[in-house]
């Protein structure tokens, strides 16, 4: 154990944690983001000749603050090229808003109305962004999964606007 997180005081219910580590120069090396309840789970005693793999739930964590994060506008750009037998889409998502944007995934389509593409290896997914932060990510799949087709970007999040977006290549 590296170090413990302060017992937060005079939160709301649902609050927002970003531990980043960084090497030597400040060079980012991971980067995780969670989202806590100062309403914890607490866990019941099982019940006599229940399975052994349940515990039941006497109360579950208060997330319900999730429900009124205000809805959010990304900035999205995208850019995709072959490699080889790959195509590597590359996205930059910017959150130039004031508030989270919680939850965003993203996906590649196979052009505008088709199937996403699958499977596909995201170099991230299900990122959240603070104010004013901003992430670039790569997706990279199999260019024959395109079928001719122009890769296509789409993204969507807890509170975060629905966007697609052809990729320039």
């Amino acid at each position: 154990r590296l170090f413990e997180l302060p017992e937060p005081s005079g939160l709301s219910s649902t609050y927002f944690v970003k531990l980043t580590l960084e090497d030597a120069s400040g060079k980012p090396l991971s980067s995780n983001f969670y989202w806590l309840s100062t309403q914890p789970d607490t866990l019941g005693k099982p019940r006599p000749g229940s399975s052994w793999y349940y515990t039941p739930t006497k109360q579950f964590a208060d997330f319900t603050a999730l429900n009124s994060l205000p809805q959010v506008d990304v900035k999205l750009s995208a850019a995709s090229a072959r490699h080889g037998r790959n195509e590597v889409t590359r996205v930059t998502i910017e959150n130039p808003s004031k508030s989270l944007a919680f939850f965003i995934r993203l996906k590649v389509d196979r052009g505008q109305g088709g199937p996403e593409v699958l499977p596909v290896l995201w170099q991230d997914n299900y990122i959240s962004l603070l104010p004013g932060e901003r992430r670039e990510v790569s997706a990279t799949y199999a260019a024959r999964l395109l079928r001719g087709a122009p890769p296509r970007v789409e993204i969507e999040g807890w509170n975060v606007r629905h966007q697609a977006l052809d990729t320039a290549r």
